[in-house]
């Protein structure tokens, strides 16, 4: 059977010198930052002669070693095999056959910062049984083969550096590193890879249907008799892991050679395959145990360069798509790649290869190597490949279609995504390994089984709630001795990461199969007693579970699946620790609870279609209201606390005992006036007559609805339903009024009453409208945009920075991480929007590049080319802000621009700290949710020379505080500041400057300055 398959059933791109979609500008800028990538990424192969002289020298040295018998292994080698469970024989050692250079450094495809040059030391024949193949006696010879080549280069000055790793995080396959000293190679390390000749062992005895893994006498468990292993048993389980982890060993060479048949035929494939390396890295794909790594990559580039799908002259850009594209296929590696099979290097293996459905069955991703019986993509796991699929095609929309061709690139090669910046909800999983496993039995170490079965269980519970689930295996890293190295761990600790679907996640019933189905059976044993049969409202009677969850926890529901499915089939000692919680503490006020919140934004809700209903009722003014809509943050929930209903106002707290807020928020409305040609023709007098309208509508609201209104000269104030509303009027006149009145003297009027009048304005309040109608319709398509921006405004505030990013700003910010689904898929809740919008923060260049808001992409390529090329001018000229916000509703509006540069850089660096700590604690839990809610949410107090502490009675926010007064005194101590004194005004001036006399005349009695 041919080996070679035809571009239509790999679905690989019929043009191959597809052009580049960026237009011809755009195309040339990109081509040029990819050049330019390269010179950094490259290495200089001609200075690094250091590294040539260095193999040529370890070398000398390894062929001169003497042959021995090691009748058993010792030390670190002996513990290492006993852990494993692999057998300790002696050990015919002679010296490697050859010693070369393999992988990206003989390629030349090493990007940087990687500095580590792959060797392989070809181990001879004679050092191997026949059956060797079997029961782990290959990989316990090759630890012992690597040990005495490690003991003998400690012996020398040169290679002393010696260091244990492993290769694919696969504890079978342990390799030694070594630093290098020598002139020209000191920032490079050589890794020795044991390879072996083609045809030692059978390749039909390696194929992945047959069994080289049996129960010995050694051992067989205890209390059980020896399973003797029979010829051709058929009860037992093929093991495909473990003959694919051989035969790489045996194919390296094999791989090399169709690799750089490859290079030589396309010129640019080298720097192609750097390029594809960089870009691995920046999307966190690169060092996952199940996941791509450069030499899987490679050698998919050399097999389209070796199908035709990459033309001889193609750039290294245009070969990177290519690659893309085919990454970008979800079925590229479920149905099977094979490269082109060469007879000669079957190694004489009598009979057919085995076919893809072969491959299929026991591999979850197949891409069968030149020999026809290496399956080089063993390691992928379907979450793998999906996340690979995923970020293939962002990457190629990315380049088809970039807002922004500068972002674009930084977002490819420049920023390396984590994914804690990549998924929506994260769990933190603790298992203990199954006792009595024995790692030399099994075709995938239990630690490594364990983790694969807790995600699956994971995939099954989460459901529709999760458009794709993933977890994390932990890798294996490197370590001065086999002895310290944890091959076999006792207990696992995966991280699972999901992204949402957030119209599915929220749900609180899971529906099952109907109760007479086949399938009822696996529902309800999967769910155990929490599955019940439940009649639904369109008659259907299925199984299903409900999750009971209070108002505003629905957000928790994912946790309470998760832990329930794995302690149920993971045992009741798995701990699973989910982070859907982690801020709720962040989100509390005192006398308040989050239900109380939560249910204050449905009655503000209500209000205000309440009250929007009489305003377009009122019949005794001259003119009727046709229309109402809100402009406040709390009426898009977007606002860190909800006003809490008042019962002054009319309103009921769901705790009667609780203190009532001294302040009541105003919520903002603007109500318009149906048309009229009887306005007056004079700004002032229009004004007054807008006034008089006012004074006729609270009039009415008061009479007609029993509600408290009172009218000035502006606006309308409003109690009803426990909330106050501020009702702006406005016309279809207030364009041209507005226009009219800029050439009219202005009125004296105080700094109130000015802020007033601005908020009133024409432009103000037709901002205002554009802004609330665009962030309204994000929070509808995106349901996690609230409460992340409800979390991002109480982190600015935390950080004392609310008075320098106003609230639009804060909701701008937090809107640019829900705008552009071709980086990453929008965030799903509220702790991944947080993430982004600190990621956001820390990273973007606000002194150099202006912030496009626009999540419902409103604006043209040359609207957004205008704005940028004015703030461009004026950075060259000095004159732009140190941060520049620029919405879609107002593309001609810079926000921000009374920020200094100095607050700017406070903000970017808090927020790579709270970042760096969230961050910390969602992969490795390092501290419990309260210290970390306290660490993220509280003011860095060290950074100022003195801090004032007020009395609570006197701030009307006091109850919003992150930390309570005793724990902030406590803080400011900690933190190097003199015991808090309670002072007088009058003697706190004495102690401070005259300008701070002002300020301290306002505070209270009982202020304590520190």
């Amino acid at each position: 059977m041919s080996r070679k398959r035809s571009r239509e059933d790999a679905n690989f791109p019929e043009d191959p010198d597809e052009d580049l979609p960026l237009g011809t500008h755009e195309a040339s800028l990109f081509e040029l930052q990819v050049d330019e990538l390269l010179n950094e990424a490259s290495i200089d192969y001609v200075r690094a002669d250091g590294v040539h002289e260095s193999i040529h020298k370890l070398s000398g040295i390894l062929r001169e070693l003497p042959e021995r018998i090691i009748n058993a292994p010792m030390g670190e080698t002996a513990q290492y095999l006993e852990r494993m469970g692999m057998p300790q024989r002696a050990l015919r050692f002679s010296p490697p056959e050859r010693v070369h250079a393999v992988g990206s450094w003989a390629g030349s495809t090493m990007a940087k910062p990687r500095r580590l040059v792959d060797v392989a030391l070809l181990m001879p024949k004679s050092c191997f049984d026949e059956k060797d193949q079997l029961n782990n006696r290959y990989f316990a010879r090759r630890i012992q083969y690597l040990a005495e080549v490690a003991s003998a280069l400690r012996r020398t000055p040169d290679f002393k550096d010696v260091t244990w790793d492993v290769l694919q995080h696969d504890a079978r396959r342990p390799v030694l590193v070594i630093a290098l000293r020598g002139l020209g190679s000191e920032s490079f390390a050589l890794r020795l890879l044991p390879v072996l000749e083609p045809g030692i062992f059978p390749f039909s005895k390696l194929a992945p249907q047959r069994n080289n893994l049996r129960a010995s006498p050694s051992t067989a468990p205890a209390g059980q008799a020896p399973v003797v292993p029979q010829k051709d048993e058929p009860s037992l389980l093929p093991t495909p892991s473990y003959n694919a982890a051989l035969l790489q060993d045996m194919l390296a060479d094999v791989q090399q050679n169709a690799l750089q048949h490859a290079l030589k035929g396309h010129p640019n494939l080298a720097k192609a395959i750097t390029l594809l390396k960089v870009w691995l890295r920046a999307q966190g794909l690169a060092e996952q145990p199940d996941s791509l790594n450069g030499f899987l990559l490679s050698m998919l580039a050399a097999h389209l360069a070796a199908t035709g799908s990459m033309a001889h002259g193609m750039t290294p850009l245009q070969m990177m798509r290519a690659v893309l594209n085919a990454l970008q296929q979800p079925s590229l590696f479920s149905k099977g790649i094979a490269m082109q099979q060469r007879s000669s290097e079957a190694g004489g293996a009598a009979g057919a290869p085995p076919s893809m459905a072969v491959f299929r069955r026991h591999h979850a991703a197949v891409f069968v190597d030149t020999s026809g019986y290496l399956n080089l993509a063993a390691r992928l796991s379907k979450s793998a490949m999906a996340e690979i699929c995923s970020a293939a095609s962002r990457s190629l929309k990315l380049m088809d279609q970039p807002t922004d061709p500068e972002a674009a690139f930084a977002e490819l090669f420049m920023r390396r995504r984590t994914p804690t910046l990549t998924y929506d909800a994260f769990w933190r999983v603790t298992a203990p390994v199954r006792a009595g496993s024995r790692p030399a039995e099994a075709d995938v170490l239990p630690s490594r089984q364990l983790e694969a079965r807790a995600e699956s269980l994971a995939q099954q519970a989460l459901g529709t709630r999760a458009t794709l689930v993933r977890a994390f295996r932990a890798p294996l890293h490197a370590s001065l001795s086999l002895d310290s190295a944890q091959a076999v761990p006792t207990s696992v600790i995966v991280l699972v990461a999901a992204q949402l679907d957030t119209a599915e996640s929220l749900r609180a019933v899971d529906m099952g199969p109907p109760a007479e189905s086949p399938q009822a059976a696996g529902f309800r044993e999967f769910w155990g007693d929490r599955a019940e049969l439940r009649r639904f409202k369109d008659g259907n009677i299925a199984e299903s579970v409900v999750w009971q969850c209070s108002p505003s926890g629905r957000q928790h529901i994912a946790d309470h699946v998760m832990l329930h499915a794995l302690q149920r089939h993971l045992g009741s000692d798995c701990a699973v620790t989910g982070h859907a919680s982690l801020l709720d503490a962040a989100m509390l006020q005192r006398d308040s609870h989050l239900d109380e919140q939560a249910t204050a934004r449905r009655q503000i809700e209500a209000a205000i279609m309440k009250l929007g209903k009489q305003l377009r009722s009122t019949s005794s003014l001259p003119l009727r209201v046709v229309a109402v809509q809100p402009l406040s943050a709390a009426a898009r929930h977007t606002a860190a606390f909800p006003p809490l209903p008042h019962p002054l106002a009319g309103g009921q707290r769901s705790q009667p005992g609780a203190r009532l807020p001294r302040c009541m928020d105003m919520i903002d409305l603007m109500a318009q006036l149906e048309g009229s040609g009887k306005w007056p023709d004079h700004p002032r007098a229009y004004a007054k007559a807008k006034a008089a309208m006012g004074c006729q509508l609270a009039d009415e609201l008061a009479s007609g609805f029993g509600l408290h209104a009172s009218a000035s000269e502006h606006c309308v104030d409003v109690l009803a339903d426990g909330f106050a509303f501020r009702i702006f009027l406005t016309s279809e006149r207030d364009n041209v009024m507005a226009a009219a009145a800029v050439d009219s003297p202005a009125d004296d009027l105080t700094a109130a009453e000015a802020a007033l009048a601005r908020a009133a304005g024409h432009d103000a309040l037709r901002r205002r409208a554009r802004h609330h109608a665009m962030l309204a319709a994000l929070c509808g398509a995106a349901p996690a945009f609230p409460a992340a921006a409800q979390l991002a405004a109480r982190w600015l505030a935390a950080h004392l920075l609310s008075n320098h990013v106003t609230e639009p700003i804060s909701e701008l910010l937090t809107a640019a991480v829900f705008s552009d689904e071709k980086t990453v898929p929008i965030p799903g809740s509220r702790t991944s929007g947080l993430l982004r919008f600190l990621h956001l923060l820390s990273t973007h260049p606000w002194q150099e590049q202006a912030l496009i808001v626009d999540p419902n992409a409103e604006l043209s390529a040359a609207d957004r080319e205008a704005a940028m090329a004015k703030h461009s001018k004026a950075r060259r000229e000095g004159a732009a802000p140190a941060l520049c916000v620029i919405p879609a509703y107002a593309p001609d509006v810079w926000l921000g621009q009374d920020l200094s540069a100095a607050v700017v850089h406070r903000m970017s660096a808090l927020a790579k700290q709270s970042l760096m700590l969230l961050q910390e604690h969602i992969e490795g839990g390092v501290l419990t949710p309260k210290a970390l809610c306290a660490a993220v949410y509280s003011p860095a107090l060290a950074d100022f020379d003195a801090l004032l502490l007020l009395s609570r009675d006197a701030l009307a926010r006091a109850p919003c505080a992150v930390l309570s007064h005793q724990a902030q005194r406590a803080a400011a101590v900690q933190r190097g500041f003199a015991p808090a004194l309670s002072v007088k005004p009058e003697k706190a001036q004495a102690l401070l400057s005259k300008r701070s006399r002002a300020m301290l005349r306002a505070l209270p009695q009982g202020t304590s300055l520190i």
